[in-house]
C-alpha cells in the first residue's frame, strides 16, 4: 500500500472521528438557561434587565452581556432541536480547528499533521460545551490572523476591523473584555519594545523606527475602537462597564463567587492526571516552532506566556491558550515547511509507512470507541451516539413533580438549575443556576452546601423551598442529603442514578408510591448471599485487552450511581441491591471494588 493512500485513509479516519468526537449529548449544564434567556427574548422581543427567572419576589437587575448568544442557540433548537444543537458544535468545533487545518495542511506531513489536530481536539474535549463561551475560539483566531498580518505587513486596513469585530464579540460574551484586551495588549507592547529598540540603539533605523511608530498610532486608534465598541450594547454604559465590575473590581462578583467556587475559574486539576498529556506535548510542540521559527519575535513569545499562565492560574483561560497555540503552530508549519524538511530525513519513508500505520491503528480503535460508548439507563443499554441527553440531567425527577403538582421555590445542585428553569420554571424555581445572576442567593446556596447543619433551617425560612433536588454523588452534596435523611420534617420521594428529589413532610398531598417510598426502600433485604456468590466466581477476572476494552465502553451505569445513593444516604440493603445489579449487567473492576466493599458492611 503506498504512502499516499495510508495518508487518505488517515485523513478520512481523521475527519470522522473528529465529527464522532464533537457530536455528544446536550450536557446538564448551563446551556438550558441560555436556552431558557433566548426564548425570553424571542417571546417578548426584547432584552432582559431584571432577573426573570427569579426564586424571590425581589426585583434583581441583570446585565446579560451573552443575550445574543443565548439568543443564537434558541434559533438552533428551534430550527432543529436537540440534534440540531449537536450539530451546530459538532460545526464549530470542527470551524475552531480549520484555521490550523486551512494554515497548515501543505506544509506539514500527513502524520504530524493528524497528531497535532488530535492533541489540539484532546484539549478542546474539556471545554465541549454548549455555552456561547465558544465563540470565543472564533474571535481570538480572527483577531490573531488580522493583528499578525498588521504586524508583518505595512497597511493598516486590516485593523479597522477590530472595532467592528469587537461589537459582535462584546453582545455574545464577554470574552472580549479579557481575550481581546490582553492579545491587543501584547501587540501593543511588542511595538512600543520594538520601537524604542528601532529608535534608540546605536545604528538606529530611523526608517524602520518610523514604520513602528505608525503601527503604534494606529493600533492605539483600534484599542480605543476596542473599548468603544464595549458601548454598543442593549445596556448602554451600564453594560460597557459591566465586565470590569464582575472581572476586576474587587467588589464585584468575582473574588466572592467565581474564583472560590467555580471549578473552571480554578486552575485546571485535569493536567495533573493521564488525560492531561495532551498539554504537555502540546507545549512541547510550540515551544519547538517558536525555537524553529526564525520569524519569531518578542510577540509570538509574549501570547504563549502570557496565554499559558492565564490558563494554568484559571481554567477560563483555555480558549486564549489554545488559540495562540494553534496561530503558532499553523505560523512555524508556513515558515518552515517541515513536510520538505521530513523527506530530507534518513529512514523517512519506513517511519512515513510506520506512523501511518500506528495512527491508523489508534483512530479506528477511537472510532470503534465512540460510536459503541453505552450508557446503562432503565435496564437497558443505551448508546451515547444516539442520546440527546446526558445521564445526568433531572428532566425525569423534573417530570414527575410536575404531574405530582409538587411545586414552588426548591433548593437544587447549581448545575440543576438551568434545566429546571427550562423544564419547569415558574412552577418550580431554582434558589441557584449558573447564571448567579442574585450573588447573595448563591452565597446562601454555598454555605447550605458546606455547611447544612449549621445553615439549612436558616435558608429554608429565608427562601421558603419545601423541594430538594440534589446530584448525591456530586462535591458535597452529598452532606445535605446525609443531614435531610436524618431531618424528620424531610422525606425523599424519588432516585434515579444520582438524581434525588426530597419534599417537606405534610406540605403536599403525594401519591401513594411518593408517599411510601422511603418505607419501600427500607422494607428491601440485602441479597447478600448472591453477593459473595459473584464476588467468589473468579470466571473472567482476567484482565485482557478485551475487557479492559469493554469496561471502557460503558461511561455511566444508573444503578451503580443509584445504588451508592442510597447506600451512602443509609438505605444500606437497597444500595447494595442496585450495585449488584450494577455487577451483573455492567461487570467492571470498578463495580466489583465497589460491591466488595459495601458487602463487608454486611459480613463484618
Amino acid at each position: 500500500m503506498s504512502d499516499r493512500i495510508l495518508r487518505l485513509f488517515n485523513l478520512s479516519f481523521l475527519s470522522i472521528f473528529l465529527v464522532l468526537f464533537f457530536y455528544r449529548p446536550i450536557e446538564t449544564e448551563d446551556v438550558w438557561w441560555h436556552l431558557s434567556t433566548g426564548k425570553w427574548i424571542f417571546t417578548h422581543l426584547a432584552i432582559p434587565r431584571y432577573d426573570v427567572f427569579n426564586c424571590t419576589a425581589d426585583i434583581i437587575p441583570w446585565v446579560h452581556t451573552q443575550w445574543l448568544g443565548s439568543f443564537i442557540y434558541y434559533l438552533v433548537f428551534e430550527f432543529g432541536g436537540l440534534p440540531g444543537l449537536k450539530i451546530f458544535r459538532t460545526v464549530i468545533f470542527i470551524l475552531i480547528l480549520s484555521f490550523f487545518i486551512i494554515k497548515s495542511f501543505r506544509y506539514i506531513p500527513a502524520h504530524l499533521f493528524v497528531i497535532l489536530i488530535l492533541l489540539i481536539s484532546f484539549g478542546l474535549n474539556f471545554s465541549v460545551v454548549l455555552r456561547p463561551l465558544l465563540f470565543n475560539f472564533i474571535f481570538i483566531q480572527i483577531y490573531l490572523i488580522i493583528l499578525f498580518n498588521h504586524r508583518d505587513n505595512k497597511g493598516a486596513k486590516p485593523l479597522l476591523f477590530i472595532p467592528l469585530l469587537s461589537i459582535l464579540w462584546f453582545n455574545l460574551h464577554v470574552g472580549v473584555f479579557v481575550f481581546g484586551t490582553l492579545i491587543l495588549g501584547v501587540f501593543l507592547f511588542s511595538y512600543l519594545v520594538k520601537y524604542i529598540e528601532s529608535k534608540y540603539q546605536k545604528n538606529a533605523d530611523q526608517e524602520e523606527a518610523a514604520l513602528c511608530k505608525s503601527k503604534i498610532h494606529a493600533l492605539l486608534l483600534v484599542i480605543f475602537g476596542h473599548f468603544a465598541a464595549f458601548l454598543i450594547n442593549p445596556y448602554g454604559l451600564k453594560g460597557a462597564i459591566w465586565p470590569y465590575y464582575a472581572i476586576v473590581d474587587p467588589a464585584g462578583i468575582n473574588r466572592k463567587l467565581f474564583f472560590n467556587s467555580i471549578i473552571e475559574m480554578m486552575p485546571p486539576s485535569h493536567i495533573f492526571s493521564w488525560q492531561g498529556i495532551w498539554f504537555y506535548l502540546l507545549v512541547i510542540a510550540v515551544i519547538y516552532c517558536l525555537n524553529a521559527d526564525s520569524k519569531t519575535k518578542l510577540t509570538e513569545w509574549l501570547l504563549f506566556i502570557v496565554s499559558l499562565f492565564s490558563f494554568l492560574y484559571s481554567s477560563r483561560g483555555f480558549p486564549l491558550f489554545i488559540c495562540i497555540c494553534i496561530t503558532i503552530l499553523w505560523r512555524a508549519c508556513r515558515s518552515c515547511d517541515f513536510k520538505s524538511l521530513w523527506s530530507t530525513m534518513k529512514y523517512a519513508k519506513p517511519m512515513n509507512y510506520i506512523l501511518h500505520a500506528g495512527l491508523a491503528l489508534f483512530l479506528l480503535v477511537n472510532i470503534f470507541y465512540l460510536l459503541n460508548q453505552t450508557v446503562f439507563l432503565s435496564k437497558k443499554p443505551n448508546k451515547i451516539f444516539f442520546m440527546d441527553l446526558d445521564p445526568y440531567n433531572p428532566v425525569d425527577a423534573l417530570a414527575l413533580l410536575k404531574k405530582s403538582h409538587i411545586t414552588g421555590p426548591a433548593f437544587a445542585w447549581e448545575g440543576y438549575g438551568g434545566s429546571i428553569i427550562w423544564n419547569a420554571y415558574p412552577d418550580i424555581k431554582p434558589i441557584a443556576d449558573g447564571r448567579q445572576v442574585n450573588p447573595q442567593a448563591y452565597l446562601d446556596y454555598l454555605k447550605i452546601t458546606n455547611n447544612p447543619k449549621n445553615y439549612w433551617d436558616q435558608m429554608q425560612s429565608k427562601y421558603r423551598f419545601n423541594i430538594a433536588i440534589l446530584d448525591a454523588n456530586f462535591g458535597t452534596l452529598h452532606q445535605v442529603m446525609d443531614y435531610l435523611i436524618q431531618d424528620q420534617e424531610w422525606k425523599m420521594i424519588f432516585i434515579k442514578g444520582s438524581s434525588v428529589v426530597f419534599v417537606r413532610r405534610g406540605i403536599y398531598s403525594l401519591p401513594a408510591e411518593l408517599d411510601a417510598f422511603e418505607d419501600e426502600l427500607l422494607k428491601i433485604s440485602p441479597k447478600v448471599g448472591e453477593a459473595i456468590e459473584i464476588l467468589n466466581d473468579t470466571k473472567g477476572l482476567s484482565i485482557t485487552p478485551m475487557s479492559f476494552l469493554k469496561e471502557r465502553l460503558i461511561v455511566y451505569s444508573e444503578p451503580l450511581e443509584e445504588g451508592v445513593a442510597l447506600y451512602t444516604a443509609g438505605f444500606k440493603a437497597a444500595g447494595l441491591n442496585l450495585i449488584l445489579d450494577a455487577y451483573r449487567y455492567t461487570p467492571s473492576t470498578k463495580t466489583r471494588k465497589i460491591l466488595k466493599f459495601v458487602l463487608t458492611d454486611f459480613t463484618s
